[in-house]
């Protein structure tokens, strides 16, 4: 039992120290602390810089799917491309291949091979995200990217 407890303290912990950083055009916006809120469908993350900062006009900038959560000094911002799910689905599954329908309009489509996964976005039958995921042996997130939106959030 102590065993279980130990491997299970060591999991957390370490999915809790990993931080990552999140570009948009290659301009690094700010920090993740963790992805743990993945659970409560959210990415929070903090400006990485003064300039950042004056154009957010607060301190950390929150991606939401479902429900806004009550985050103090944050930009909120819906996730309507269905990026979170995305990245939740890939890590808590790994499908060989997963269609997501969100209203009539959004379809996003997942596929994972190996420690990779690739995914597209469509919105009224135009592609609006295409990009890819990939994973270290041990399933945790190492590098998200979408080509079109140019977003990218990689491990530090």
């Amino acid at each position: 039992m102590k065993k279980v407890f130990v491997l299970f303290l060591g999991m957390t912990l370490g999915l809790l120290a990993s931080s990552y950083k999140i570009k948009i055009r290659g301009v690094k916006m700010g920090e993740i602390e963790t992805l743990q809120t993945l659970k409560s469908d959210y990415l929070k993350a903090k400006a990485s810089n003064f300039t950042v900062r004056l154009i957010l006009g607060e301190d950390n900038f929150v991606l939401y799917a479902n429900q806004k959560p009550d985050i103090k000094d944050a930009v909120y911002k819906e996730d309507k491309t269905l990026m979170l799910y995305a990245v939740k689905e890939a890590m808590d599954h790994h499908p060989k291949e997963h269609i997501k329908e969100s209203g009539i309009n959004r379809r996003m489509e997942l596929r994972c091979s190996g420690l990779q996964c690739q995914f597209n976005f469509t919105y009224k039958g135009k592609l609006r995200g295409k990009g890819y995921i990939i994973f270290d042996e041990n399933q945790e997130l190492l590098l998200f990217k979408d080509d079109i939106s140019t977003l990218e959030i990689s491990k530090i």
